[in-house]
Parts: C-alpha cells; sequence; structure tokens
C-alpha cells in the first residue's frame, strides 16, 4: 500500500500484467505493456498469416524494442508450429541489455525461449549482417515528447526513461527506423507502428518513398497503429 501510495504502478508491484490474456513480468527494466499495444500486435498476427497464406515463402518477423517481450511471447505461441518448421523465424531486439533480459525470461516462463532469436542492439542496426533482414517489423517505440516525460505523471515517473523518451515531437526513434528500413528491411517488408494521439499525419510524411500507409485507430477512436508497406524497389 505504501508502494502504491507513492505512485508505482500495481504491475511493478505484482509482478506480473495481464495482456492478450498473457501473463506478462513486469518491473522496471521495462515499459509496462499496455491495452493499445494489443492492437500492434494483432495486426502483427494478421500481417504475418497473410504472408504465409500467400505463398510458400519464409517469414522473417522482427520485433523491434522488444521491451518485456510480450509481443515476442505472443507471436511465438501463435505461430510456434511454423517457426518450428522453419517457415517463420522471429526476431526480437532491444537497445536495453535489462530489457532483454526481461524480454527473455518472459519468453522461457511461456515455454517459446527455442522460437525467438533475441538480441541487444539499436533499432534494426544488425539487419543484413548477424541477423536476417525483416518482411515485417513490428515496432512500439518511445513516442511521448520530452517535455512529458519530464512531467513524470503517474506511472511515467517509474518507467524506464528509454523506453518513453522520443524527443521533442515524440517522433525522434520512429523517424529514425523509417530512415533505417529502406535499406535494412527486405523488399516489398511491412512496417506495423504503434503511435501516440494526435502522430499519424507527421507519421505519414515520415514514410519512405513509394510506400503505403494506412492507420487503425484503437477503441477511444485514437489513431494508433500505422501499416507502411513498402515498394519491391526498396534494397
Amino acid at each position: 500500500m505504501e508502494r502504491r501510495a507513492a505512485g508505482e504502478p500495481i504491475a511493478y508491484i505484482r509482478g506480473w500484467k495481464e495482456w492478450h490474456s498473457l501473463r506478462i513480468g513486469t518491473d522496471p527494466r521495462a515499459l509496462i505493456p499496455r491495452p493499445e499495444t494489443e492492437f500492434l500486435a494483432d495486426a502483427a498476427l494478421a500481417e504475418i498469416a497473410e504472408r504465409l497464406a500467400r505463398d510458400d515463402a519464409r517469414v522473417i518477423a522482427w520485433d523491434v524494442a522488444t521491451g518485456s517481450g510480450a509481443v515476442a511471447v505472443l507471436i511465438a505461441l501463435r505461430f510456434r508450429q511454423t517457426i518450428e518448421l522453419g517457415r517463420v523465424t522471429l526476431v526480437a531486439s532491444d537497445l536495453s541489455p535489462d530489457g532483454v533480459e526481461l524480454a527473455a525470461e518472459n519468453l522461457a516462463a511461456h515455454g517459446v525461449e527455442q522460437l525467438v532469436n533475441v538480441a541487444c542492439g539499436d533499432l534494426l542496426d544488425a539487419s543484413g549482417r548477424t541477423l536476417p533482414r525483416p518482411d515485417v517489423v513490428i515496432a512500439n517505440l518511445p513516442y511521448v515528447a520530452t517535455t512529458e516525460v519530464d512531467a513524470a505523471v503517474g506511472s511515467l515517473a517509474h518507467e524506464p526513461r528509454l523506453a518513453l523518451d522520443g524527443g521533442a515531437d515524440g517522433l525522434d526513434i520512429i523517424r529514425r527506423l523509417l530512415d533505417e528500413v529502406p535499406t535494412r528491411a527486405a523488399p516489398a517488408a511491412t512496417v506495423l507502428l504503434e503511435i501516440g494521439a494526435g502522430q499519424a499525419g507527421a507519421v505519414r510524411v515520415l514514410a519512405p518513398a513509394g510506400a503505403s500507409v494506412s492507420i487503425e485507430a484503437d477503441l477511444a477512436w485514437i489513431e494508433r497503429v500505422v501499416r507502411i508497406g513498402l515498394s519491391d524497389s526498396n534494397a
């Protein structure tokens, strides 16, 4: 009660958060999984399934800035058999070594640690080098403006700044990722982004040249998930 009275999130006090009907371990090493991110996860499941149904090609999916690993856990559970058959390769990475550690713990807790390539690194830096170029990029990047992070209202006072602070307009990290994907992702790759309220227009402008862009709203009618389809010519 004292910890809660001091503003510490319940998810950190209990040590877990129910997310997408999964029990995800939570502590200050990573952002607490939000209900809004379930929309991003559902978009990722649909995109991977559509690609698998479309042809016999292998699908490489990469959960960038995985944090607690919630999205990677869900994808691994849903596509366990296709991963085991080699049709889907799943990568989960984070810049934070602490986040990578927590993600690995959550993957192990759900029995899918052997199905996911977990890496510590900045965005898609290892793509085409030590890791394969992704067909599907899933990213819940920091998108909170620095001033809001500094205000430290509610859970923001307790969660890791690295997972929250997106710069002056909240788009610094998203901007860097979208600059990278034409050369780091596979041809005709799909990028799925979670964004904050009022950011959809700016993200649409940031999309690589020739890409298609569609946006999905959450249950509060806030534009929340951006789907960016790269053209076949990116290399």
